[in-house]
Order: C-alpha cells, then sequence, then structure tokens
C-alpha cells in the first residue's frame, strides 16, 4: 500500500465520520424537540388532572358543608297530598 492510498482511505473514512457525525447530531435534535413536546404534554396532562380532582374535592365538601335537603319529589307528594 502506498503512501497515497492510505492517506485517500483515511480521509475517506474520516469523511464517513464526519457525515455519521451530522446525521447523528440532526438525529438527536429531532429527538429532543419530540421530547420537549412530549414533556410538555406531558406537564399539561398532569396539570389538568390535578385541577379536576382539585375541582371534584371542592364541589364533594361543599356539597357536604351545605344543609341537607330533602329531594324534590318529596316536596311535590306533600303539596299534591294537602287537601284543598
Amino acid at each position: 500500500m502506498t503512501q497515497d492510498n492510505f492517506q485517500k482511505q483515511v480521509l475517506d473514512r474520516l469523511d464517513a465520520l464526519s457525515n455519521d457525525v451530522k446525521q447523528i447530531s440532526k438525529d438527536n435534535e429531532k429527538f429532543s424537540d419530540r421530547f420537549t413536546n412530549y414533556q410538555q404534554a406531558t406537564q399539561s396532562l398532569i396539570s389538568r388532572a390535578f385541577s379536576l380532582i382539585v375541582s371534584a374535592t371542592i364541589d364533594l365538601l361543599g356539597n357536604k358543608l351545605k344543609k341537607p335537603q330533602k329531594p324534590i319529589w318529596i316536596k311535590v307528594s306533600r303539596i299534591l297530598s294537602q287537601k284543598p
């Protein structure tokens, strides 16, 4: 193998490695973008879930603290059972 031949092989391999590094860099950038989108979507979903839990808890507590009322059908039946 001549020196020129060896240098050409080294340069070809360096070019191939350089192209591989560029491709890996592009793939890494795409993955980073996807991961950022996934992270934001997950964070939004968790925030909404906690909001729903808090809202339901407040609603349940509010209903428990209210004065218990009789169902409307009992009130209606009493009105209908009254004699004129």
